[in-house]
């Protein structure tokens, strides 16, 4: 994985032919990092710095320069565990909030992940998913014939400063995995989306972030 740490992965979408080299939303999001990084962090405010950047490929290792042409996009992703039918594990070491009907939902199934996927998707590309959105009991539908076994995890909450709200807030979540025994099926291509882009409430601080491991 990318170096040093502590580290922030940061996604851009729509995504750039090369966020280094693209004046335009290059630009913008670096002068947003630069007013992030003096007004600082915490309820003391520290300023902070970006030691480096490391553009990433679909597995989290750095970026070579040969490959940074067209650029990371989220369609037709390598599954990372074997293939669709390798047994895998979904694994959330984040904080994950899944709400229904605003309560947490504290044992998660592979129908609210690929829910909470889909709507995830949806929100970031835009009117263009309208088909996929459209199509979504098909996919809770695929999503209950995947045999899994049962969510094991526990309570983890995050507790975060809050600038506007100048007081800590908590964010209920829980954290665990789900065992796929004969692997995702037709769902891989929608996961391995997630694992990049995060899922539930609060992904922009991190949290739904899936690993997928064999």
């Amino acid at each position: 994985m990318a170096q040093p740490a502590p580290a922030v992965e940061f996604l851009l979408f729509p995504a750039t032919t090369n966020l280094l080299d693209d004046r335009d939303d290059g630009e913008i999001a670096w002068t947003a990092w630069d007013r992030a990084c003096r007004q600082g962090l915490g309820p003391h405010r520290h300023p902070f710095r970006i030691s480096s950047v490391v553009p990433l490929a679909w597995d989290g290792s750095a970026l070579e320069p040969a490959r940074r042409q067209p650029g990371f996009v989220l369609e037709d992703l390598p599954w990372p565990a074997g293939n669709e039918e390798t047994p895998c594990r979904l694994e959330f070491p984040a904080p994950l909030r899944l709400l229904r009907q605003g309560k947490l939902i504290a044992s998660p199934t592979p129908a609210d992940i690929v829910l909470a996927a889909l709507h995830r998707v949806c929100a970031l590309a835009g009117p263009d998913t309208d088909p996929l959105w459209a199509a979504r009991r098909y996919w809770l539908e695929l999503s209950r014939a995947v045999p899994c076994e049962p969510w094991q995890g526990r309570r983890l909450d995050l507790v975060r400063y809050s600038g506007s709200q100048k007081a800590e807030v908590e964010l209920r979540g829980v954290a665990g995995s789900l065992a796929l025994p004969v692997g995702p099926g037709p769902l891989s291509p929608l996961l391995a989306a997630a694992a990049w882009i995060h899922i539930g409430k609060g992904t922009v601080m991190g949290l739904g972030q899936i690993k997928i491991t064999a």
